[in-house]
């Protein structure tokens, strides 16, 4: 069984006083997640970043590890696993 890790920024928004999920880009390497992570929230309220570890074949999320957090993102955020948009 063969994976890939892909890395994804998650931009948070303010809606009514809450912190609710954004827009979400892929980046190519960590490094490039971590700035775009960062570049995000000075426009956004928060951003966090996530690598996740996916099988090739089926495409089926097998580990997601948030690698850092920027701003404010919901205090629950981590506890549960995170929604990866599909790709294409």
């Amino acid at each position: 069984m063969s994976s890939q890790t892909a890395y994804a920024v998650q931009a948070f928004d303010e809606s009514e006083g809450q912190i609710v999920p954004g827009d979400q880009v892929l980046a190519r390497s960590a490094e490039g997640a971590l700035r775009r992570g960062a570049g995000i929230n000075t426009f956004k309220p928060g951003a966090a970043v996530l690598e996740f570890i996916r099988d090739e074949a089926s495409g089926a999320v097998r580990e997601v590890t948030v690698l850092a957090t920027f701003g404010r993102v919901p205090s629950d955020f981590g506890l549960q696993p995170p929604v990866l948009r599909p790709t294409h």
